[in-house]
């Protein structure tokens, strides 16, 4: 049994992430992810003894000519598409162009989007067979035993799928409650050293370390794909894995992911325990809220590894953070920068403008924040209603959605009229936040000192023409 994976090109020719709730251009961060969940289902589906192949058409350069050409040569007998909310069109489309290659093999998607709207889904093309509801792991397993067997899909907890013009919705899948039953992902499907950091562009893996998030931020959607009882793995296993990559890969810079590092500080502690006491030289990043962390916390952080932490800040504004359920405050963005940079690691913010609430005078504390915050880099997003999430069916709800075309559901473009707040009032002050804290003297010294670095500086002129491009 032959099984593709695939994370499809796009028509206009632009990497695109589509890893869990993270469904964003290259451009953001101007560097491709590692495809984490692709690369586990394939190698669970391997384990199960079928033939597999990942194709990433985001770092392969390859377009749906190319790919067509290999689904010729490659011949699956199931093919599972890889789909995020901005790319749904022509991600489902491409399940036609497999059937009329291969009139009886099985197409299927995964991801958010079809998690959340899977009627619609199979509504937008009659050539895909079936949608892996939330996470996929333990559905692609049963999945692929189950084809093996010639029993088909009815069987298989977690899918929906088409059956005499009819759209079946097999019961739900339980979220994986042991994460170490895990196989470690089987990087010798991809191209992996084609995946690097976007400074100095030394190649880099990602490392899950626990699903599930217990909050409550309306525009998140991870609670679609992993639930919101927080499910950590054990932090031997996640040193045994971090060990296991560097003695195979070659690879020392990884990311640890997880919708929130930090969320439990033993497991934390623990992990940057194991990690100095097996003497483990690595460099690693993570994701989390700026209320769930301590000077101790990060500094054993950075004494095992860490050089880089990303914050969830999102808004100066308090009104803001509270209409959002957030649950954090502007004091708290502050002492956690503040903490972070202390303990000397790098500090990455995350602010997000549009959110429900938004006007003029909280985008404008948004841009006092950014001047007061010392951190190193900072992404600003538009906010999207998502499917998926709770501000998609405030914003349904409301009428807040401008173009229901998918391709604008993006973190890059904003799609909602809030009152006064339009499209052009956020493009407006995401230019200027942009502007505010790149071309501040400050930030512009310490970009030029970071320049000095070797493998900073052998890339500055691609960071260059990607930074004037987006200002």
């Amino acid at each position: 049994m032959k099984v593709l994976f695939l994370n499809l090109p796009t028509h206009d020719g632009t990497s695109f992430i589509r890893e869990g709730r993270c469904m964003q251009k290259r451009d953001t961060w101007t560097t491709v992810w590692p495809p984490i969940s692709l690369v586990l289902m394939a190698t669970i589906a391997e384990g199960e003894g079928a033939w597999v192949k990942v194709t990433d058409c985001s770092v392969e350069d390859m377009d749906f000519n190319s790919l067509d050409r290999q689904i010729d040569t490659f011949e699956p007998d199931l093919t599972i598409i890889n789909t995020a909310t901005a790319t749904i069109n022509s991600d489902l489309a491409f399940a036609s162009s497999i059937k009329k290659r291969l009139p009886d093999s099985k197409v299927g998607a995964f991801g958010i989007h079809v998690s959340a709207l899977p009627e619609e889904s199979f509504a937008m093309n009659n050539a895909l067979d079936f949608i892996i509801r939330g996470e996929p792991e333990e559905t692609i397993k049963h999945l692929v035993v189950s084809m093996k067997n010639g029993h088909g899909l009815k069987e298989v907890e977690g899918i929906s799928f088409r059956q005499s013009g009819r759209i079946i919705h097999n019961r739900p899948r339980q979220w994986i409650t042991d994460l170490d039953s895990l196989p470690y992902p089987n990087w010798d499907l991809v191209k992996y050293l084609d995946y690097r950091l976007p400074l100095n562009r030394r190649p880099f893996l990602f490392v899950a370390t626990g699903r599930g998030c217990p909050y409550h931020c309306i525009y998140c959607t991870q609670k679609t794909y992993y639930g919101s009882a927080y499910r950590p793995r054990s932090p031997r296993r996640v040193v045994d894995e971090l060990t296991w990559l560097c003695s195979r890969y070659g690879v020392r810079d990884f990311v640890l992911w997880s919708e929130t590092f930090t969320l439990n500080h033993k497991f934390v502690a623990e992990l940057c325990g194991l990690i100095r006491k097996d003497n483990l030289k690595i460099n690693w990043s993570c994701t989390t809220r700026v209320d769930l962390v301590n000077p101790g916390l990060l500094h054993e952080m950075k004494q095992a590894g860490c050089w880089l932490i990303a914050f969830g800040i999102e808004s100066g504004s308090q009104r803001i953070l509270d209409n959002t359920g957030k649950g954090h405050s502007v004091e708290s963005s502050k002492a956690a920068v503040k903490m972070a940079k202390e303990a000397g690691l790098l500090v990455v913010g995350h602010f997000i403008l549009g959110l429900p609430g938004e006007d003029k005078n909280s985008l404008m504390e948004t841009m006092r924040l950014i001047s007061q915050l010392n951190i190193d880099f900072a992404q600003f997003y538009c906010a999207v209603p998502f499917p998926g999430s709770p501000l998609y069916d405030l914003a349904m709800k409301e009428g807040w959605i401008v173009s229901k075309d998918w391709s604008t559901f993006e973190q890059s473009v904003y799609n909602m009229r809030l009152g006064d707040v339009t499209p052009e009032v956020i493009y407006q002050y995401r230019k200027k936040a942009i502007r505010k804290f790149y071309l501040r003297p400050s930030k512009v010294i310490s970009n030029l000192r970071r320049l000095t670095e070797p493998d900073i500086l052998r890339n500055s002129h691609r960071l260059a023409l990607e930074f004037l491009r987006r200002i």
